[in-house]
């Protein structure tokens, strides 16, 4: 395969790993603790809350993606799809999901390169096996 390319890939499989949304970003905000009174209203607005703040993080991540990597995200019906690259994966869960996929196809191809794939497919010698 070609090395810049590969190398690419290895860029990107970096970035995704820097522009995943930490817990951190998803989490409650701070003085979320102080209204705690056990109640399913309380657990419900932090519910709220860290889906807020996943979908604020994801859609950061979406935008740096398609700025800086010219990558095509689109949503149709259930789907989450991710083109860059010359790689193409989807998620029915969030975009998250699909960037994950795909960092998992960039990996089976760099694998493949080094002339290891980890998921089993392409040439594999054969050895007899003692009966």
């Amino acid at each position: 395969m070609d090395t810049l390319w590969i190398e690419n890939l290895k860029r990107i499989v970096d970035l995704i790993d820097q522009k995943f949304p930490r817990p951190s970003e998803i989490g409650a905000p701070p003085g979320f603790e102080a209204e705690w009174d056990n109640s399913a209203k309380f657990r419900m607005k932090v519910s709220e809350q860290r889906r807020d703040n996943r979908r604020t993080a994801e859609a950061k991540m979406v935008e740096y993606f398609k700025a800086e990597e010219d990558a095509q995200f689109s949503n149709a019906s259930t789907d989450y799809l991710v083109r860059m690259a010359g790689i193409r994966s989807t998620s029915t869960s969030s975009w998250t999901g699909a960037l994950t996929n795909w960092k998992t196809a960039a990996l089976a191809k760099i694998a493949a390169d080094d002339g290891f794939n980890p998921h089993g497919s392409g040439p594999v010698p054969i050895e007899a096996r003692e009966v």
